[in-house]
């Protein structure tokens, strides 16, 4: 038998400076709110040959976005545009994403058996002025919340052919934390 794994990563870093000039003053200043965008992600994937026929294969896969704001004024008076600043973490996307696939050939047919599970959570939270009671920046739920959702799916796929027709036949159970229980069949014919 053999077996090959991999590994990926990546980590993404934006920040985005955005400047004003000022008439009265003849100067560029930094604006009050600058977004900083931060991206990393791992996955995983194993694979192993069974047999002359067969495959199964895991993969998992981890991505966590963040959106902070740079405020360059936060802890100094915003009339002078003295640097004072504070980074503040605004919102938190993650994602993580599993998945077995087992791949073999019965006789004439090719099937692929599945199961996905996807798990999902989004922070956001109000950021405070300096004062900490001013919002100056509100969350997007309108207040500091967690929203969690996940999903389950097992699948198989047939593709074979008869009569020099080729058949993909198919079936996903789908289990979604907020909006439940989905069958999708499927079915195409190429020619």
């Amino acid at each position: 038998s053999q077996s090959s794994i991999g590994l990926r990563y990546k980590y993404y870093v934006k920040n985005i400076y955005k400047y004003k000039f000022i008439n009265n003053s003849n100067q560029i200043y930094l604006y009050e709110e600058l977004p900083l965008l931060k991206n990393e992600t791992i996955g995983l994937n194993y694979k192993r040959v069974l047999g002359e026929n067969s495959t199964i294969s895991f993969s998992y896969q981890n991505e966590i976005y963040s959106k902070s704001f740079y405020f360059p004024y936060y802890y100094g008076d915003d009339s002078n545009y003295n640097l004072d600043g504070e980074t503040i973490l605004w919102s938190s996307p993650n994602t993580s994403i599993s998945s077995i696939l087992y791949n073999t050939k019965f006789n004439n047919h090719q099937l692929l058996f599945g199961v996905d599970y996807i798990n999902q959570s989004y922070s956001s939270a109000n950021i405070f002025e300096s004062n900490n009671i001013d919002i100056q920046t509100e969350s997007i739920f309108g207040e500091d919340d967690t929203k969690k959702m996940s999903e389950t799916a097992i699948f198989i796929l047939d593709n074979f052919e008869y009569n020099d027709i080729e058949f993909n036949l198919g079936a996903r159970w789908n289990y979604h934390s907020q909006y439940k229980t989905r069958i999708s069949p499927s079915v195409s014919l190429m020619k």
